[in-house]
């Protein structure tokens, strides 16, 4: 009996030990704001680190996006210079018959030069019209990541704010044991001063509260840290502050779909499906784009030339001219008829990957969404469970509390019947959170969590 006594006395002892211990030596006196789930969620999704890289990566395929669509602008430039020459001979002709030679072609110094050319793209094999298409595709999948990512911010905070429901009953529940067994030792210790209690079962008692003090450290502490970590995710400030939970509409009782109806709503709505298979279209556009890479490219073009001198003109003169030409240009680069053949099979490698990372990622969402379905069909039935061994904790309680006080138990007993009823009571404590944290899991395997 002495074994199973410290067993039972020391599994929530055991419990809280496990979760983190900080000291919180600069927990100041902070107004305790009451935050509710759905106040949580959104707070944490305004000011989640995630989520702003997420987005601005988002932002960045956006930009990416708009840079492709740029391609089909035509290019226009416009130079200008000033050069400054040397002095060189005059070139001088004499004809037959004549005195003097003629100068044909002047030389001027300052030479005034500017030029406005434009060109357009007007056939790449279709490369370009891919090219976009692939874009598309690509920013569309950026967005979808930041669903994603808002899933799993949004499970992240769900599950903090049932960790500390769970910790703060675990306080309450010990607590109120605790308070409890000094009541206890109080009688006991008026019991061995009329001398019909025995100092050890007055010693057994203090030994109790020890345990019951010991634990309520652990656990006052572990909620500090959850408290504290719980308002660095949702971005309050300071962190120290002790943001108290919202338990009035936290426990909901919703009614459970089949699993194949799971199944098919996840295979439609999870975000990092649907962005793998954008992902995928945006590879098949990039296959083809290379493969259009056979084919030449044509520009149309033209420039305005504005110069002093202008060089069209013979002989030049010191005058500012215009002029102009238009033309078309072909370009096709003939190599890439034997060497292009490499980067369409690297992308068809590519494409063949992201299909078959896609049915893997499929396999892996219906495991998840199996496994959830599993865990929250298991939560609830252990639920009921922990229920039941509530009420039996209980009435075993106040049976062998009556015994005792009949003197017709040990007090040792009653102390094993305590511990029991603590374990029960913090077990479906947690089992009620657990059953909660297990329904919004379904709810992330399925997509819908937001």
């Amino acid at each position: 009996m002495k074994v199973f006594s410290i067993k039972i006395i020391a599994s929530p002892v055991i419990f809280f030990m496990s979760l983190p211990l900080i000291s919180l030596t600069r927990l100041l006196a902070q107004p305790a704001p009451t935050i509710s789930l759905t106040e949580a969620v959104q707070m944490g999704m305004q000011n989640s680190r995630q989520l702003q890289i997420t987005q601005a990566k988002a932002a960045a395929a956006d930009a990416k996006n708009k840079e492709t669509y740029d391609l089909a602008y035509p290019m226009v430039n416009l130079s200008a210079s000033y050069s400054r020459l040397s002095e060189v001979p005059a070139y001088l002709i004499q004809y037959p018959g004549e005195t003097e030679a003629h100068e044909l072609f002047p030389v001027y110094l300052n030479s005034y030069q500017s030029r406005l050319s434009a060109s357009e793209l007007v056939f790449a094999g279709l490369r370009l019209k891919y090219g976009k298409s692939s874009a598309d595709y690509l920013n569309l999948a950026a967005a979808m990541d930041v669903d994603k990512d808002k899933d799993e911010v949004a499970f992240n905070i769900v599950a903090a704010y049932f960790n500390i429901y769970k910790l703060m009953q675990g306080v309450t529940i010990i607590n109120q044991n605790l308070d409890l067994v000094k009541q206890r030792i109080k009688e006991l210790q008026d019991g061995e001063r009329e001398g019909i209690v025995l100092q050890n079962d007055v010693v057994r008692a203090q030994l109790q509260q020890s345990n019951f003090e010991l634990s309520a450290i652990d656990a006052d502490n572990a909620l500090k840290t959850a408290v504290y970590n719980f308002n660095l995710l949702i971005g309050i400030t300071p962190p120290e502050t002790q943001t108290q939970i919202d338990t009035g509409s936290l426990f909901t009782n919703p009614s459970l779909k089949t699993l194949d109806e799971y199944q098919l709503i996840a295979a439609t709505t999870r975000s990092d499906l649907q962005s793998l298979k954008t992902r995928n279209l945006a590879a098949m556009n990039n296959l083809v784009v290379e493969q259009k890479d056979y084919w030449p490219t044509v520009f149309v073009g033209g420039n305005v030339y504005y110069g002093n001198p202008n060089t069209r003109y013979i002989p030049p003169v010191d005058q500012f001219k215009l002029t102009w030409d238009i033309g078309a240009n072909l370009n096709w680069n003939l190599t890439t008829l034997f060497t292009n053949k490499h980067q369409v099979a690297e992308n068809k490698a590519i494409v063949l990957q992201g299909t078959t990372a896609y049915d893997q990622l499929s396999d892996a969402i219906k495991s998840d969404v199996y496994s959830s379905y599993l865990g929250y069909s298991e939560s609830t039935e252990k639920l009921r469970t922990l229920e039941k061994a509530q009420a039996q904790a209980t009435e075993n309680y106040n049976l062998m509390n009556s015994r005792y006080n009949n003197s017709v138990a040990l007090f040792s007993d009653l102390i094993d019947a305590q511990s029991y009823l603590l374990l029960a009571q913090i077990n479906y404590a947690l089992g009620k959170a657990d059953v909660q944290v297990a329904y919004y899991k379904l709810l992330k395997a399925t997509g819908t969590i937001q």
